[in-house]
């Protein structure tokens, strides 16, 4: 591998970790995410920790960096925001680099590096707004788009630029904009300081609402990249039999639980609710079909506890902005 493909990928894109790690076996999965991607000469990290195993992780990862003589890390960790966007917004805001690849424990480089190094190099080359890299497989329709519509391609990767007012049908089935990517600065800026959606579906200490839901339009046009094969891959998720543990690649440490349902937010309403509605859900296991007004009246019940939920969610991320001292109420633009 050339040292001006190895350059190229050191100066101008910086890995963030933004992680909650709540069980050892996060903490070991960090460290083998790190490790496979040090090896790609990327040089430049920014990796927030937080949860129980902070410290631990903490340690382990500054043995690893003190090893492998990494010389541009910046290793923290947080406990007074718990709010996944302002924190990233904060670590963007503090570098200057043109590229960020949004980087997860559990999404692991499995691509070689020659592939690895020259995808990402034809990225900078191309000067692409987003690239997504794992969940390769959930990629296929637009990938087969990107050809009908004869978009710029190479050996690693097609590019299109979306506009508005494309494909609504495939739109409506597509995640545009997902964590485990590599963002153009701007873009990602973009992403992090608008508060869409208003009302919350996650706890804003998880980093699922920065996604944009299939069918949102409002930061087109992007220039993206799809990679011609798989550049990461998930240990334990996505579409049946594509995860790593699902083709039998990684080994079964752990059944997978969504991490909003690990850690709630911390506050008395928000564990009855949770309560009330496990109750509710269990209640409507046990009825009949014969049973229909019952049936509506709890389904009507779980809507509205679902509602509440999200407005608690909304209320929180909103107090976590007014709390922050580091962030203006300026870098949030009500992008509509």
């Amino acid at each position: 591998m050339s040292s001006k493909i190895q350059g190229g990928l050191a100066e101008e894109i910086c890995v963030i970790f933004n992680v909650f790690l709540h069980e050892e076996y996060k903490v070991s999965r960090l460290l083998e995410s790190i490790e496979r991607l040090i090896k790609l000469k990327i040089f430049n990290y920014r990796i927030l920790l937080r949860g129980s195993q902070s410290n631990v992780a903490k340690e382990r990862l500054s043995s690893l960096i003190l090893m492998m003589n990494l010389t541009n890390v910046h290793l923290e960790l947080t406990e007074e925001s718990r709010d996944w966007k302002l924190n990233t917004l904060s670590i963007v805001q503090k570098s200057n680099y043109k590229y960020y690849l949004l980087a997860q424990e559990d999404h692991l480089l499995v691509a070689n590096l020659e592939l690895s190094s020259h995808f990402f190099n034809e990225c900078l080359r191309l000067d692409i707004d987003v690239a997504p890299v794992s969940f390769f497989q959930s990629y296929q329709q637009l990938r087969e788009y990107f050809i009908n519509k004869k978009a710029r391609d190479s050996q690693n990767c097609i590019v299109c630029t979306l506009e508005n007012g494309w494909d609504s049908d495939l739109n409506s089935r597509v995640w545009l904009t997902s964590l485990v990517s590599l963002y153009k600065r701007n873009l990602l800026i973009k992403l992090l300081s608008t508060p869409r959606p208003i009302i919350k579906k996650f706890p804003p200490f998880t980093p699922f609402d920065f996604e944009q839901q299939p069918g949102s339009t409002w930061f087109l046009p992007i220039s993206i990249a799809l990679p011609t094969a798989e550049i990461f891959a998930c240990v334990d998720d996505g579409p049946i039999g594509t995860s790593l543990q699902d083709r039998g690649l990684y080994p079964l440490d752990k059944i997978r639980m969504p991490i909003h349902n690990v850690e709630g937010t911390a506050s008395e309403i928000g564990n009855f609710v949770k309560v009330l509605e496990f109750f509710l859900v269990r209640i409507s296991n046990l009825l009949t079909p014969s049973n229909r007004k019952s049936l509506r009246l709890l389904n009507s019940l779980k809507f509205r506890l679902k509602l509440l939920t999200r407005l608690r969610y909304s209320s929180i991320w909103w107090y976590y902005i007014i709390k922050n001292r580091n962030i203006s109420l300026r870098d949030f633009k009500l992008r509509i």
